[in-house]
């Protein structure tokens, strides 16, 4: 795969390049102004282009209205504040500063994988933080954060604490797909919980059982189908 890294800063592109080594990628060109991307990205036509926010004064998601796009893009900033407009132009990834060996990995997953038709859909690991689209808003969220999800209607809440839950557009089919299989089991045709805020479980009298979660007080219905694979992963 070709590769630009589209970044004003000579040190943070070296910095980039060093991390990308070891992956599958040419870095065929760097550019410090939008003006000069322009010229690489139609001379080179790449793959995917590596794109800071923050130009000398310029704004990257310009670049993206001066060329037709047809490469991935995966942002790199040290600005949060962008994410959303970021993913509205389908970027595949939103890596922020300072760059971490292990984010950088995620990232080039995640891209590998898209390039293959029979690629396995992307899931998460349990430190992952991911970003979180309610529609109207968007947040990021940290998977370990997540006590459980419940289904709501054709969507999803996502339960944090008592207080704090966050709607989500996605389907439970959807979060069962991406989701760390080893921290988060379906529980119920409604509801998936994230094992490590498991509190106890609690046979009722009708021999069904019901997980409480730490720090939520209500508890919640284990079905029958899914009983043997909560006890699986709690090793039961």
């Amino acid at each position: 795969m070709r590769a630009l890294i589209i970044e004003d800063e000579p040190l943070a592109v070296d910095n980039l390049t060093f991390y990308l080594r070891e992956y599958p990628i040419e870095i065929a060109g760097a550019a410090y102004r939008i003006r000069d991307a322009v010229k690489l990205i139609k001379k080179i036509k790449p793959d995917v282009i590596f794109l800071d926010i923050n130009l000398s004064g310029e704004n990257g998601f310009e670049l993206l209205d001066r060329v037709d796009v047809d490469f991935k893009i995966i942002f790199v900033t040290a600005y949060d504040e962008y994410a959303i407009r970021a993913f509205e132009v389908n970027a595949l990834d939103y890596i922020l500063k300072p760059l971490k060996k292990e984010r950088i990995a995620k990232a080039m997953e995640r891209l590998l994988k898209g390039n293959c038709n029979d690629a396995p859909r992307q899931q998460y690991g349990i430190e992952d933080t991911i970003f979180l689209s309610t529609g109207l808003k968007a947040c990021f969220l940290k998977l370990k954060d997540i006590h459980y999800i419940e289904a709501d209607s054709c969507y999803s809440r996502v339960i944090v604490s008592e207080n704090i839950s966050k709607c989500s557009v996605q389907t439970l089919k959807k979060w069962s797909d991406i989701l760390p299989v080893h921290e988060f089991v379906r529980i119920h045709r409604s509801y998936i919980v994230n094992v490590g805020h498991i509190a106890r479980i609690e046979k009722r009298a009708n021999g069904t059982y019901s997980v409480f979660l730490h720090h939520i007080d209500r508890p919640i219905e284990i079905s029958r189908r899914c009983a043997s694979d909560l006890r699986s992963k709690l090793s039961l």
